[in-house]
């Protein structure tokens, strides 16, 4: 059983104990603080004490977990099922979609919902509604509110107001999104809301939606009812559990009517990490008119703009003139475009095709959103002798649960990031979603689902040789007899990584650069002091940062014995939560290795317990960590290869990986104990 120091001074107390009887652990620890204001003296001791604080954090008993105590714990998250509360029901809900084409419809929707409690309160009292007037309009058309008492009230004129979104400003070539805004009377806790509006559209780029039928809220009732032609074209997809929503179809006076309705319906748990809502969620996905012509239409429109360059044309040229190589060259174009072009505006498809900007328009403007940004970056490499592509990327992996959708239904709403495509010496770029720090070649697209605009093919976006996301991390550490210990963090940054840290440390001020250097030593531990400076090196690929600190008391010296932790917690797939009622999403590939190299004292060199080699699978392909050591030499190594990729987790097999980040996260996988003397035969 570990001894912990008691203190007792004027601005504060503590003490902490084990005691281990009759097959029984037992612990406490006290912390009473006797003031709430520090002298700069009464500071400075309590940096002392806080670093003895965190020297007996470290003393602790070493226990083991057996079989049946684990499968009981997995057992008891498995069997748990919290219910959800509403912050308000909806009592019904009605949705009149009417289509006249595949630019332009009509929604016409009312509810009413009770509230149910202050957070209903505080999030139905006011309705937005956001819409851009060259693509629609947007009203309210009644709204009243019933007291718990049966006072009845309406809205009134003046409390409807249209407010311009916040990026109209920064980007006045574009048609503003305005945000329709009604605060409606008096409501409460046990009031009654019931709310009719009505959108418009009109010179949309395409008319899709997804109209879900299990909320955040309780659900009493909902339809939705859509009319169209009889010779438009409309996709549609029922997702969800079989038989939670209904589909009925019609077809008279030159007119077909869908109309889908659920109702009793649970709200739906509050869960982060959630697959896209028409793979799991009840709903109904639709698209109006033909999927093909948007892309050709789009495609086209994205290529008469870029052949609006003469400007650009010129100085693309005189950059490629500049440039040793073609390589050189996409990166200049890329770099420029990036630091001259400040990102703005709404997404493309929120406005008409008609509003793609000319690429001479873009660069004289000096700002874009990412379709006028993509035209600019096409105009420029086509000017300098590159065979550019227009591509829309997602951000969805191919995997089979959602490639099945794509395949057969039309998602252009998903595919709404525009990306340039150009081919260096057999080597593929993507541009546009990176800039001026990224190593060329890098894309945070990597691995997802996009569509080449010119083909109209589906492809798989892949990060050049070596521009994976990917970091290294090594971890050395020396220790003494006596617990001091040296301990030096090295990490390398790939892909996405190295671009953000590399701007992030290019733009950082010398007095924050001193600020996060404090700021990750005292992260390693409290009574940690540096050894030197921060290191970072990311003009060279991968990116490095260094640096090296000294704990006086890293190991906990025990009589005969040595033990200590790791200076990191393995962890596969943070998880959180102890149950889960919906599908968990791992949307992209990582890899990410960590070393430990333990130069064991020179005193302590019998190693008695310590982590092992292993392997552990994530459920449903998710991903594998795996486990590595050696002890050779009085010199102790551990390699942590965890690497994880797309997959949807069935909520059924969510207790498989709780069991696995439980398993990483014991004491078992990360504590050393050593025992002085030789080393026995």
């Amino acid at each position: 059983m570990p001894s912990c120091s008691p203190l007792d001074d004027p601005s504060m107390s503590y003490q902490e104990h084990f005691a281990f009887n009759n097959g029984a652990l037992t612990g406490g620890r006290k912390l009473k603080l006797k003031t709430v204001e520090f002298s700069p003296q009464q500071y400075l001791k309590l940096k002392q004490t806080l670093k003895l604080l965190d020297y007996d954090e470290r003393k602790t008993p070493v226990l083991a977990l057996s079989d049946s105590a684990a499968k009981e714990t997995v057992a008891l998250a498995e069997a748990s099922d919290p219910a959800v509360e509403s912050d308000a029901r909806l009592l019904e809900s009605r949705k009149e979609i009417q289509i006249e084409d595949s630019h332009t419809m009509t929604l016409k929707g009312r509810y009413s919902k009770a509230i149910l409690n202050y957070a209903g309160k505080k999030n139905e009292a006011e309705v937005k509604i956001q819409y851009n007037p060259a693509c629609g309009e947007a009203k309210i058309v009644r709204a009243t509110v019933t007291s718990k008492t049966g006072q009845r009230q309406e809205i009134a004129k003046d409390e409807i107001n249209v407010m311009d979104a916040g990026w109209n400003a920064s980007a006045n070539r574009y048609t503003g999104d305005k945000i329709l805004v009604a605060n409606l009377p008096g409501v409460d806790i046990g009031s009654t809301i019931e709310v009719e509006y009505e959108l418009t559209s009109k010179n949309r780029p395409f008319l899709s939606g997804f109209e879900p039928f299990r909320l955040p809220d309780e659900l009493d009732q909902k339809t939705v009812t859509l009319t169209a032609t009889a010779g438009l074209n409309i996709q549609r997809v029922v997702s969800g559990s079989s038989g939670m929503v209904t589909e009925h179809t019609n077809t008279a006076d030159g007119k077909q009517v869908f109309e889908w309705h659920a109702e009793k319906i649970k709200a739906l748990p509050a869960e982060q990490q959630l697959p896209p809502e028409w793979v799991y969620l009840a709903g109904v996905s639709y698209f109006a008119g033909d999927a093909a012509a948007y892309w050709h239409d789009l495609n086209q429109t994205m290529l008469d703009r870029a052949g609006k360059d003469t400007k650009a044309a010129e100085l693309a040229r005189q950059l490629a003139g500049q440039a040793k190589g073609k390589l050189e060259t996409v990166q200049a174009i890329r770099d420029f475009i990036a630091k001259s072009i400040r990102a703005a505006g709404p997404s493309f498809t929120d406005l008409p095709l008609s509003e793609l900007s000319g690429a001479d328009t873009t660069l004289v403007d000096g700002y874009g959103h990412t379709a006028d940004r993509a035209i600019l970056g096409y105009a420029m490499l086509k000017a300098a002798g590159f065979q550019p592509d227009f591509v829309l990327a997602s951000g969805l992996p191919p995997i089979s649960a959602i490639t099945n959708v794509t395949a057969s239904f039309p998602l252009p709403q998903t595919f709404q990031t525009p990306l340039v495509k150009v081919t260096v010496d057999g080597q593929t770029y993507f541009l546009n979603d990176t800039d001026q720090y990224a190593r060329l070649g890098t894309t945070p697209h990597d691995g997802r689902l996009a569509v080449t605009l010119a083909s109209q093919a589906f492809e798989t976006i892949h990060a050049a040789k070596d521009c994976e996301d990917k970091m290294q991390t090594v971890y050395t550490l020396s220790l003494g007899d006596n617990g001091k210990t040296q301990l030096s963090i090295s990490r390398h940054y790939f892909g996405t990584e190295y671009n953000a840290k590399r701007r992030f440390f290019s733009e950082l001020p010398p007095e924050e650069r001193r600020r996060y250097f404090q700021e990750v030593v005292s992260g390693v531990t409290q009574g940690a002091q540096p050894l030197g400076d921060l290191a970072t090196q990311f003009d060279t690929y991968p990116g490095v940062e260094q640096f090296a600190v000294q704990v006086d008391n890293y190991a906990v010296v025990d009589g005969k014995y040595l033990y200590f932790d790791l200076p990191f917690t393995p962890s596969l797939l943070p998880v959180g939560a102890d149950h889960r009622t919906l599908p968990l999403f791992i949307s992209r590939h990582n890899e990410d290795t960590v070393r430990t190299e333990i130069q064991l004292p020179a005193g302590f060199k019998q190693v008695v317990i310590a982590p092992g080699t292993s392997q552990l699978s994530a459920p449903d392909g998710g991903g594998i960590a795996r486990t590595v050591c050696k002890n050779e030499d009085g010199k102790f190594v551990l390699t942590h290869d965890f690497e994880t990729w797309p997959t949807i987790i069935d909520p059924k097999d969510y207790s498989q990986l709780l069991k696995i980040e439980s398993t990483l996260g014991q004491r078992a996988s990360r504590v050393f104990l050593l025992q002085g003397g030789a080393i026995a035969e």
